[in-house]
C-alpha cells in the first residue's frame, strides 16, 4: 500500500467522498485516525493525523475537512495514510480514479 502522501504537518485533510463518520480515535499503528463509511460498502481511512475535526455519527460531504495532517502513530515523518476499503478489505485507491487524456 502506498503510505507517503508528501504532506507536511498541519495541512487540511479532506474527505474523498460523502458519507458518515464511523469512527475516530487513536491506534498504535495509524495514530490519530478517522474512518468514514460511504455508500456501496466502501470505507475510507485517514491515519497519522495531528487533529480530528469530526465526530462519530456525523454526516460529511466530499471535500469536507476531517482534520489536520500530522505524525502520530508509527510514523517517521508527517504524512497521511489514506486507505479505501470495501467489504473490510483494502483496495488500491487508484482503481477508483478515472484517468482522462
Amino acid at each position: 500500500r502506498p503510505r507517503r502522501g508528501g504532506l507536511v504537518a498541519r495541512q487540511l485533510v479532506r474527505a474523498a467522498g460523502g458519507g458518515t463518520i464511523l469512527q475516530t480515535g487513536e491506534d498504535p499503528e495509524y495514530g490519530v485516525f478517522t474512518l468514514v463509511e460511504h455508500p456501496g460498502g466502501y470505507q475510507s481511512m485517514y491515519g497519522h493525523l495531528g487533529r480530528v475535526a469530526v465526530v462519530p455519527g456525523q454526516p460529511i460531504s466530499a471535500g469536507q475537512v476531517l482534520g489536520l495532517s500530522g505524525n502520530s502513530g508509527r510514523s517517521s515523518a508527517p504524512h497521511l495514510h489514506f486507505e479505501i476499503r470495501r467489504g473490510g478489505e483494502s483496495i488500491d485507491p487508484r482503481s477508483m480514479v478515472k484517468e482522462q487524456n
